[in-house]
């Protein structure tokens, strides 16, 4: 399960996805 928004689920995928973004 992969939410994106207010409920982040932390997760190592999400994690460098989150770096790209900024």
């Amino acid at each position: 399960m992969k939410v994106t928004g207010s409920h982040h689920i932390r997760t190592p995928e999400s994690d460098e996805r989150e770096k790209e973004r900024g």
